[in-house]
């Protein structure tokens, strides 16, 4: 378990752990410091209703997903700008698409480990084929 430190808040906290998915510096990681917050709103957003009390265990995993979202969305626009590319031969390979895979599996992962704490809006159930039976009797 990670311990907050005494007077951090949960943005200082994804803002910390974000910084070391990213490895920039906190002056560098400054400018990005919105993707933090606008992760925890989208992560606090999707919280199922409050059963229990939270916990630190809870609290990390809540906050690890937001950093993880963050460092996601910092890499997609990363991406979208472009990035080093080193060509061998006829191959080319981007530093950034690296990344961008990267910090997808991370944002995975850590959407799967808070699962149970958030609610499930993205599931969609409908019936595929088979008959449709909305109480109309056809007439033969």
């Amino acid at each position: 378990m990670i311990e907050q430190e005494e007077g951090l808040g949960p943005l200082d906290f994804i803002f910390q752990r974000f910084l070391l998915l990213s490895q920039l510096s906190e002056e560098d990681g400054e400018r990005w410091k919105i993707l933090c917050q606008d992760a925890w709103f989208q992560i606090a957003s999707q919280l199922r209703p409050k059963e229990e009390e939270p916990t630190p265990e809870r609290e990390n995993l809540l906050f690890a997903a937001a950093a993880a979202l963050a460092f996601y969305q910092y890499a997609l626009i990363e991406g979208a700008a472009g990035g080093e590319e080193v060509s061998l031969g006829d191959m080319k390979v981007s530093q950034k698409s690296g990344n961008l895979d990267l910090a997808r599996k991370i944002w995975d992962d850590a959407r799967a480990r808070a699962a149970g704490l958030l609610r499930d809006d993205g599931f969609y159930f409908e019936r595929i084929g088979g008959r449709k039976d909305h109480g109309d009797q056809a007439s033969d």
